[in-house]
Formats: structure tokens, C-alpha cells, sequence
């Protein structure tokens, strides 16, 4: 069942799913060593596959599940960021 519903994704959904896999383990194993820095640079190696998902991607599907998956994704996608990064600090000059 599970590769059904593989293939019904857009290969945005799942090149940016299977991209926050591989950077929430990377992420873990450097926080253990405060490497903030890496971590950082593994985040912005997402934002190509991020900027396609939202050009590609209806995230506010209709389907409720889908919906929430693809919102699910994006909620993960953060919690990623707000570990390292302070985004309240962050102004636009």
C-alpha cells in the first residue's frame, strides 16, 4: 500500500520528504556536537527542494489527509530551523 501512495506523490512532496529525512539525521548527529554551523548549511541545501515544493505543490489540498500530511511535512521542516535558528531575530534590511 505503501508505494501506492508513493506514487500518487509529486515528486516535489517526495524529493522534499525524502530531503528532510536525510537532514534530520544529519541535524541530530551535529547538534550532539554543537556544530551549528553544518547545521545551518545542511537547512539551506533544502531550499531549492523547499522553493520547488511550493511552486509544484498545492499544499492546501482538499483531501483532508493530504492537507495535513503536506502540513505535517512543513511543521517538521521548522522544527528543524527553530532548534538552531532564533526566527524573530531575523529582520529584513
Amino acid at each position: 500500500m505503501r508505494n501506492i501512495l508513493n506514487a500518487l506523490l509529486p515528486d516535489a512532496e517526495r524529493n522534499l520528504y525524502n530531503e528532510y529525512k536525510l537532514a534530520r539525521q544529519v541535524v541530530d548527529e551535529m547538534m550532539v556536537t554543537r556544530n551549528y554551523s553544518g547545521v545551518l548549511e545542511q537547512i539551506m541545501a533544502m531550499a531549492k527542494p523547499i522553493d520547488t515544493f511550493f511552486g509544484e505543490v498545492m499544499v492546501m489540498a482538499e483531501d483532508v489527509k493530504v492537507r495535513g500530511n503536506r502540513l505535517a511535512l512543513l511543521k517538521a521542516i521548522t522544527g528543524l530551523i527553530v532548534n538552531v535558528v532564533d526566527v524573530s531575530k531575523i529582520v529584513e534590511l
